[in-house]
């Protein structure tokens, strides 16, 4: 089962965000083949949710993650309310740099106007194996080695990668974003140099 925080806005005279941060413990057996393109994994997985106090940040950044604020080798759930100032296009853009200890798994990204009408296309990247609906830089692939639900998410292994999404947005309204991220350990030890950020702009 899943407990997600509820989160409140502010009413600024910029763009205000409020997230919160939610964190599944995740236990799987796996069994894998690879092939050129893809790898296949099946899994059974037993989720247990537990609740972290809310963050409040400002536009455009609107989280920022690292080993000191995430945990290790579990799905961890991140919450947004986002209200813009002006009308017009927005882009919600994640910038993952992997390192040699840690990978990202990005899935199940989402956001949702005061209406619940969904705003982004392919959020839990299963249009596989292009990234339809998505914009990014090179060396970021579409992965089934984990994945938050369904089968696949978007991954970073090594350097600097970003994916980003484009969408009309409507100054006042209080828009909902939220996605998943797994921070595959790899080795042990501090890790200072892996990153995801996470921006509206």
């Amino acid at each position: 089962s899943t407990s997600t925080t509820s989160a409140s806005s502010r009413t600024t005279s910029t763009s205000t965000s409020t997230i919160s941060q939610t964190t599944a413990t995740t236990r799987s057996t796996t069994s894998t083949s690879t092939s050129t393109s893809t790898t296949s994994t099946t899994s059974t997985t037993s989720v247990i949710t537990s609740t972290t106090p809310t963050m409040t940040t400002q536009n455009p950044e609107l989280n920022s993650l690292s080993d000191k604020n995430i945990n290790d080798n579990t799905w961890t759930l991140f919450n947004c309310t986002y209200m813009p100032a002006t009308s017009g296009n927005l882009t919600l853009k994640f910038t993952m740099t992997a390192s040699d200890k840690h990978d990202w798994y990005l899935d199940d990204v989402s956001m949702k106007n005061s209406t619940l009408v969904e705003m982004l296309t392919n959020g839990d990247f299963e249009s596989s194996p292009t990234l339809i609906g998505w914009n990014t830089g090179s060396g970021g692939a579409i992965s089934s080695t984990q994945s938050h639900s369904s089968s696949h998410s978007f991954y970073v292994s090594s350097n600097t990668v970003w994916v980003s999404q484009s969408f009309s947005v409507i100054s006042g309204v209080v828009y909902t974003v939220s996605y998943w991220v797994y921070f595959d350990k790899k080795s042990p030890g501090n890790d200072n140099n892996a990153v995801l950020d996470v921006t509206m702009s």
